[in-house]
């Protein structure tokens, strides 16, 4: 997965398994277990059911999770866009408003959702599970008889995330195997901690690491020591990303009780990246208003002196 300036996502990020009361307890989207045998809950059902049976029950479990709040997230721009008589969306309208979503929840530019210009009818929105084609046929399959509803958007929605969710377990245990930790190791120091936070997020930022259960020792070492340089905000990443951590010990009651454990690691760094898109979305607002600054008012363009200028005194790394 790949995250530029206000995050292209290209496959997946982490999640800790997190039960939603409005799918307990009001009911309002997901509705009781026994409604979810009847009507457009049993579509939704079935697609799980579905999913589950090639994903694995685990999948399931996390999915399920997700899809109540992904349909409040939903919820208005689907009142708002044009439906088929039978009230589902076609492709192109999906796509549109997981963009949307992802953009708005987590500062996400999702690889085949974004348009780059181009139009919303070009691709469809069940490229964001390329690389696991059993799950694209099911939902391919579901468009292909009649569209997608509320339900059926959220579920492909979920489970995007809860893929990302398992990229990022990948990365985590990279981390610790490449540092010599024990996942069951409740007794790790905060220096160690931070530690494979540090490893986590240089791999996450990078990028280029394809096999996260194959990488070496020396490949993460080699990506730790010159991030600094290829990523001069790094440091206020790792303050960032310290933050998180510190507010989730803070709120979470499992994590106050183990702070320093392999799960409320994983539930920081899932905040992380839920946060990390609009986070890093301030480098971006600060390279436009630079822009803006040095521009000709009457043209709105930049002289190229101007540009090579601030990029020279050091007061802007990515003007070079």
């Amino acid at each position: 997965m790949v995250f530029k300036p206000a995050h292209v996502v290209s496959f997946v990020f982490v999640a800790t398994k997190v039960f939603s009361s409005s799918a307990t307890s009001t009911g309002l989207f997901l509705g009781t277990r026994e409604q979810h045998f009847s009507g457009a809950i049993e579509n939704e059902t079935n697609l799980l059911l579905d999913l589950e049976n090639i994903l694995g029950h685990e999948h399931r479990i996390v999915t399920e999770d997700r899809v109540a709040r992904m349909m409040g997230a939903m919820h208005p721009i689907f009142t708002a866009l044009q439906k088929d008589a039978s009230g589902s969306l076609d492709a192109s309208a999906v796509r549109y408003m997981l963009h949307r979503v992802f953009v708005e929840r987590h500062g996400w530019f999702v690889k085949g959702l974004e348009t780059s210009g181009k139009a919303w009818s070009d691709t469809s929105p069940i490229s964001i599970l390329d690389g696991h084609s059993s799950a694209q046929d099911i939902f391919e399959n579901k468009f292909k008889s009649g569209g997608f509803d509320l339900h059926h958007s959220a579920v492909l929605a979920a489970t995007f995330e809860t893929i990302v969710h398992g990229e990022n377990i990948k990365r985590l245990k990279a981390a610790y195997r490449v540092l010599h930790f024990s996942i069951d190791d409740e007794g790790l120091t905060e220096v160690q901690v931070a530690k494979a936070m540090e490893y986590y997020m240089a791999m996450y930022i990078d990028g280029r690491v394809k096999d996260l259960a194959a990488v070496t020792p020396e490949r993460v070492q080699s990506i730790v020591k010159w991030i600094p340089v290829r990523t001069p905000s790094w440091n206020d990443a790792l303050v960032f990303v310290t933050a998180i951590r510190k507010a989730v010990v803070e709120t979470d009651e499992e994590a106050a009780v183990s702070p320093n454990s392999w799960n409320t690691t994983l539930k920081a760094l899932e905040k992380v990246g839920e946060r990390y898109g609009h986070w890093q979305d301030r480098e971006c607002r600060r390279m436009k208003s630079t822009l803006i600054g040095i521009s000709n008012p009457r043209t709105g363009r930049v002289q190229l002196d101007e540009f090579y200028r601030v990029g020279l005194n050091g007061s802007q790394w990515l003007f070079m």
